[in-house]
């Protein structure tokens, strides 16, 4: 290390809150889904009651996930006590609207856990809730800069997004991609900082979900 260069530990911290969602899909079989039809209970009573479950969130062997959708988020990120940038999501590329690709990543397994078979025996059923979510993550970092320096996405950093010179980004699940491939919106699930990933964590499980009878897509066929 060159000792003329003076590291500084700083701490990074973000914070989201909005609209989001629980999201989870899952296989039953077809005569627990007529019965729950024919039950007059809720999905989340159904699957205590009859099925033996927790909640409505153990019919997830497809896909599970809780975050706040991009179009809802607001973003707070801090460096120790200052605040250096907030905003809604989109604000972020008011330079460049090009640049959302540049600032997201994207992993298969993210959301889709299970295998894509569905037997002929089963339904599948996706449950999305409605919520306010807020999370909040810190992490500790050498900063090799005195002060703050904030560098937003534009055509002169190829869409990129720096925090004292070291690159930040968002991991989002897009749910057109993942899962069953049907559109529930897309998912802000963390942040990526100097390389690393770190992921929020939400307080799911406290709105009331809405189900879906999903079918296996073309694409999957």
């Amino acid at each position: 290390m060159n000792p003329d260069i003076n590291i500084e530990k700083k701490r990074l911290t973000v914070f989201i809150e909005g609209i989001g969602s629980e999201f989870v899909q899952g296989t039953i079989k077809k005569e627990e889904f007529d019965a729950f039809k024919s039950s007059g209970l809720s999905w989340q009573d159904y699957c205590i009651q009859e099925l033996g479950l927790d909640g409505y969130w153990d019919v997830s062997n497809i896909s599970a996930l809780t975050g706040i959708t991009n179009d809802n988020a607001q973003i707070s990120i801090m460096i120790d006590d200052k605040e250096i940038w907030s905003g809604d999501y989109w604000s972020i590329f008011e330079n460049n609207d090009d640049c959302t690709s540049n600032l997201s990543t994207y992993e298969n397994g993210v959301m889709a856990k299970g295998n894509n078979e569905v037997p002929k025996t089963h339904v599948l059923i996706s449950t999305i809730t409605s919520e306010n979510l807020y999370a909040e993550t810190s992490v500790v970092f050498n900063s090799t800069m005195k002060g703050v320096s904030l560098e937003l996405p534009s055509d002169d950093n190829d869409g990129k997004f720096f925090i004292n010179n070291l690159e930040f980004g968002f991991i989002m699940a897009h749910t057109d991609a993942m899962g069953y491939g049907y559109e529930y919106g897309d998912f802000i699930l963390g942040f990526i900082f100097d390389g690393k990933k770190y992921e929020f964590e939400y307080p799911g499980g406290m709105g009331i979900p809405d189900i879906y009878v999903d079918k296996k897509p073309d694409w999957l066929k």
